[in-house]
């Protein structure tokens, strides 16, 4: 009965232990979750408040539209008054003109008329004055004519005016058609930008999601790259700018050489104007007991060992900037890991945090910073 009793006892003993566990991890569960209703009520204060200002910012849009569309109505509401009263004008002064025509040909009539009367006075041998009636009716019609010549230029003034007029209420109906078409535009960003709030606010499977951060370093460290790529053109471009020149300074030794030298062998007289480009070539040459080098050979010798230098101080700078920008991407993600294994729960993730980094993503980062 005693053992019975132990047996018991440590049954029971096993039994509260295992009771205080799941307390604690209830404990624990209900602190995560605790933290995790207190985030999600901060991320969602945080989308309220950046859904007011979208409204906002909409409702400031829409009033303005509205006072800029209400402006374009009255000016093309005026420039068609404009218009129809210069199409007014256009058909009096129409009317006007033929009346015009019509008293040039009757004034025309006239002054053949008074020519004949002058020719017969002429022929006759009396004087023709023009105080006469026929003198006096001639007067009258330049007069007229004058009068007639001023209603003329008035008239192409109007009809000027009128074409302005005409190119104006064009650029005024472009000019709607392109508020139109704004408008139209503002309207689908607004439905669009409702959609994927309502799929954050919701929890929708279709919300954006990639990592705004992630995608904003990711451009960061691509633009760095594409500047240090564009740097390493520039170099090897003056380097082989570099190497043609001095091409062309050996062709035109040797050719000089050839010039003075023609009937030497080409073992000697090639022996300065010998390419070297690399160390190895600089180590045989030097070593060599066969080519006798002098002063000017000893001069491009140095020359050619300083552009190395220099090109490999060039090269030791690039890896440099290279380690750098590797190395301000590896703090970026650390800093990012860091912060997610903080704002990460036990039980189940957050959509409203940023979201871990993918198995593609990592692979690229650590393809980047191998190269």
């Amino acid at each position: 009965q005693v053992q019975l009793l132990q047996a018991k006892l440590t049954a029971k003993t096993e039994a509260l232990l295992r009771v205080g566990a799941d307390l604690e991890e209830a404990a624990s569960e209900r602190k995560s979750w605790k933290a995790e209703a207190a985030s999600y009520e901060r991320n969602l204060q945080r989308i309220e408040q950046e859904l007011a200002k979208s409204h906002e910012t909409i409702d400031r849009l829409k009033s303005g539209h509205a006072a800029e569309k209400s402006e374009l109505e009255g000016r093309i509401a005026k420039a068609e008054l404009r218009l129809r009263s210069t199409d007014v004008d256009g058909s009096q002064l129409r009317a006007e003109i033929r009346e015009l025509q019509k008293d040039c040909k009757i004034y025309r009539q006239k002054l053949a008329k008074v020519e004949v009367l002058r020719m017969e006075s002429e022929d006759t041998g009396d004087v023709f004055s023009p105080s006469s009636e026929s003198g006096r009716r001639v007067s009258s019609s330049m007069r007229e004519n004058r009068c007639s010549e001023q209603r003329l230029e008035d008239f192409e003034k109007l009809t000027h005016e009128h074409r302005q007029l005409e190119a104006d209420f064009q650029t005024l109906l472009t000019l709607k058609e392109e508020s139109i078409q704004e408008k139209d535009v503002m309207a689908k960003k607004l439905e669009r930008l409702q959609t994927e709030l309502s799929y954050l606010l919701n929890g929708d499977t279709r919300r954006i999601g990639e990592d705004l951060d992630d995608v904003l370093a990711e451009n960061r460290f691509l633009k760095a790259q594409l500047n240090n790529a564009q740097e390493e053109s520039d170099t090897m471009k003056a380097t082989l700018s570099k190497y043609r020149r001095m091409a062309e300074e050996s062709d035109n030794k040797r050719q000089q050489a050839r010039e003075r030298k023609p009937s030497e062998e080409d073992g000697l007289g090639d022996k300065s104007s010998v390419a070297v480009i690399n160390m190895k070539q600089i180590r045989e040459m030097v070593s060599s007991h066969s080519i006798e080098l002098d002063e000017s050979d000893y001069r491009s010798i140095t020359t050619i060992l300083l552009d190395l230098c220099n090109d490999k101080q060039m090269a030791l700078a690039h890896q440099r900037k290279t380690n750098k920008i590797i190395g301000s991407r590896l703090a970026e993600v650390e800093a990012k890991l860091s912060k997610l294994e903080q704002n990460r729960s036990p039980g189940r993730s957050n959509p409203f945090l940023l979201s871990p980094i993918s198995p593609k993503a990592e692979q690229r980062n650590n393809q980047d910073s191998l190269s």
